[in-house]
């Protein structure tokens, strides 16, 4: 592979989420910076491509078997998200046609339903360079997007304990399909960890231990304000609380969904001054989220599992403090100097509502918030790094 130029291919099955987000932003970034690069997802209806991006249009079969197998999924287990299964939405030869030219490299970030890593021998057979942002556990579980608190990835995932014993095996047989890709090109696939906490767990994996794993936060292309707009240094104790909430589910046990709804439902009962604001109501009306951000005091993150979740970085970026949980890469976002840590033994709705109403209660305590020189240390370089990455295939 020679060290001219070279063109990035960003594939995700989704637009929306945490991983479809990070390829689209990392795309603009890179095309933005001189890097020739697009973007590749799914037809969703309310998508507007932008520029580089484009979407795969799936027929009428092709979406029913996907849903199928999508709701198989789902139900799996009610506290982890699974992947096991996965339908291609590209046929082989489409995507190598994509492929092969301009020094192609393929950076997959989420593919469930749309790529088979089934299909990655293929791909190195052409000598095509392959990269995994680690959005998740699922590529070192064998579909387990988080593992909570199993460790059955530091020994092949065999006999998992989350899923019938029909299927168990299905995770150790997917592990087993990417170690033969990782033995057979292992100099031609590398992977991205942007949180330090998924690249520890990735390292301690059965299928990554002996791989070298690049630490990149994700590139979040945000400017930081120059100056704070929110209210959380001025108000007094007889304004209202204004909270934000980014993802709202009360299906979501990995998303903390059921303790929010009772958070919710407690305070609006008992704590009238404290409201909740939801980014989705936002987004109906605004392609940005920009109003959102202006009206809120708190960011209010609940997850029970996460790695490194694009809201808290744009609540940072805009110098909104943050409420949340300290699990997987969460924490390595968050400053107690500036933010509201919720610590495991206090993960219930009670000691959470109780947080924010010694908040509302007390003006005091509202000297928080600002820009993190921290957090802007934590990700001024990813772009810069991430195009190292992708120019170390061709040394």
């Amino acid at each position: 592979m020679k060290s001219s130029n070279y063109h990035v291919l960003h594939i995700s099955t989704s637009h929306t989420g945490g991983a479809g987000i990070a390829a689209r932003r990392l795309n603009q970034g890179l095309n933005a910076s001189g890097t020739s690069s697009s973007f590749l997802t799914t037809a969703r209806s309310g998508f507007s491509p932008n520029a580089n991006e484009f979407v795969i249009e799936r027929q009428v079969i092709f979406k029913i078997q996907s849903a199928v197998i999508a709701k198989f999924n789902s139900n799996l287990n009610k506290k982890t998200y699974f992947s096991i299964a996965s339908k291609n939405a590209l046929k082989l030869k489409d995507l190598k046609k994509m492929l092969s030219h301009n020094n192609s490299i393929l950076h997959i970030h989420n593919w469930f339903n749309f790529f088979n890593p089934d299909v990655i021998l293929p791909l190195l057979s052409e000598e095509i360079p392959v990269v995994f942002t680690l959005h998740d556990m699922r590529l070192f579980t064998g579909g387990c997007h988080y593992s909570l608190d199993c460790y059955g990835y530091k020994t092949n995932c065999s006999n998992c304990q989350f899923i019938s014993k029909f299927l168990n095996s299905k995770p150790s047989k997917n592990l087993a399909n990417m170690k033969d890709a990782l033995k057979s090109h292992s100099n031609q696939i590398k992977f991205i960890a942007p949180s330090k906490w998924i690249m520890e767990k990735a390292q301690e994996s059965t299928l990554l231990k002996d791989r070298q794993i690049y630490f990149i936060p994700n590139y979040h292309g945000i400017e930081y304000k120059s100056e704070i707009s929110s209210t959380v240094n001025s108000r007094n104790s007889n304004q209202e609380l204004n909270i934000g909430i980014a993802s709202f589910d009360p299906t979501s046990y990995l998303k903390g969904g059921d303790l929010s709804l009772k958070l919710i439902e407690a305070a609006n009962h008992e704590y009238p001054k404290i409201k909740f604001k939801f980014l989705k109501q936002f987004q109906t009306v605004n392609t940005n989220s920009d109003n959102f951000w202006a009206e809120i005091d708190y960011l209010l993150v609940l997850s029970r599992a996460d790695n490194s979740p694009n809201v808290i970085h744009e609540a940072k970026s805009q110098g909104i403090p943050v409420i949340s949980s300290i699990v997987g890469g969460i924490s390595e976002l968050l400053n107690p100097e500036i933010d509201i840590l919720i610590s495991p033994n206090e993960f219930n709705e009670k000691d959470i509502l109780n947080v924010i109403v010694d908040l509302s209660l007390n003006a005091d305590k509202y000297k928080r918030g600002g820009l993190d020189p921290k957090y802007k240390l934590y990700t001024q370089d990813s772009l810069k790094k991430v195009k190292a990455m992708y120019e170390s295939f061709f040394h």
